[in-house]
């Protein structure tokens, strides 16, 4: 099984003027570094939540019948791919639980890799976002500001966003 990102989003999801204004922070001589740091916060958010933030097209490809779809909400399915060729809608079922999308199709024998492509995420803006996964994400960059790593210093650290994200975590019971 394998995922990838197809598409995404070229919007930071913290503007950088609003970054600058949390962090404080009143000249430009930090902007690529800050730029840097809020996609670094939002990837650490998202793989924490196990979840996508803004728009992405993804592919994921998986050998069984019964697929869970990973990094939701996903907001629709585009294709399913088999080794046979493209599969018609009237050939899987999807059914959506929350945000969680679970797709079959029917049994066949042998192993039959499906690639499905589809789009997930809250929306193409930040205010799609949740506030308090923005607030992660913020609080995030602001630790990484503010925590850099210098030669006196004990380097990088994890943020405690725990509050931030429980009510977001992906949680898969086997």
């Amino acid at each position: 099984m394998s995922i990838v990102i197809l598409e995404k989003s070229d919007v930071p999801l913290i503007p950088l003027e609003d970054a600058k204004a949390y962090l404080r922070i009143d000249h430009d001589l930090e902007d690529p570094l800050i730029l840097t740091f809020i996609q670094v916060a939002t990837l650490w958010v998202e793989q924490a939540t196990g979840k996508t933030l803004l728009t992405k097209t993804l592919a994921y490809s998986h050998e069984q019948t019964r697929i869970i779809l990973p990094c939701p909400p996903v907001l629709e399915i585009l294709e399913v791919k088999s080794k046979r060729g493209i599969l018609e809608p009237k050939e899987y079922l999807w059914r959506r639980h929350r945000d969680t999308v679970v797709l079959e199709t029917p049994f066949f024998w042998g192993i039959r890799t499906l690639t499905i492509t589809y789009r997930a995420g809250f929306g193409d803006t930040p205010e799609d976002v949740p506030p308090t996964l923005r607030y992660a994400v913020l609080t995030t960059l602001a630790y990484l500001y503010e925590n850099r790593p210098t030669p006196e210093g004990p380097g990088w650290g994890v943020p405690s966003i725990e509050p931030w994200i429980q009510y977001h975590r992906r949680v898969h019971l086997a």
